[in-house]
């Protein structure tokens, strides 16, 4: 099972953060991972861009969990992957709102298209009508 740092988001597997990691690649509070490898030499500016704002806040929850649950491992773990998964849920629906953007942003882009077609085909109608008038009507 994995365990998310909760300052990147990096999902780490929890043996190896208990058992095979060097001392100081994780920053440890309980079962909270503070920092990882991934982001222990980033600055908060840097994370704040790679981690958006939605997924800062599922984290900041993952956080409260670990030092709530504190010594249940397995139940914090659960706890926290439920969190993530509801927020990669929330991602996906984020995803499907872009898709309809993109869906009604092709529309109006067909629309406009079949209104410039209809106005050529005005302005061929237009031409046409004039073919037979002499030329002083036509520049009157």
């Amino acid at each position: 099972m994995d365990i998310p740092c909760t300052r990147c988001g990096e999902p780490w597997e929890a043996y190896h953060v208990k058992h095979e990691a060097e001392p100081g690649d994780f920053k440890l509070e309980g079962m909270a991972i503070l920092a990882c490898p991934c982001c222990k030499n980033k600055t908060n500016a840097q994370i704040k861009a790679d981690v958006g704002p939605t997924m800062r806040q599922r984290l900041q929850e993952c956080k409260v969990i670990a030092e709530a649950l504190g010594d249940d491992e397995d139940g914090a773990i659960t706890e926290m992957n439920g969190v993530l998964e509801a927020s990669y849920r929330d991602d996906d629906d984020d995803d499907d709102d872009d898709d309809e953007a993109d869906d009604l942003e092709d529309e109006a882009d067909d629309l406009e298209d079949e209104a410039d077609d209809l106005e050529d085909e005005a302005d061929v109608e237009i031409i046409d009508d004039c073919k037979g008038y002499p030329y002083e009507h036509a520049t009157a």
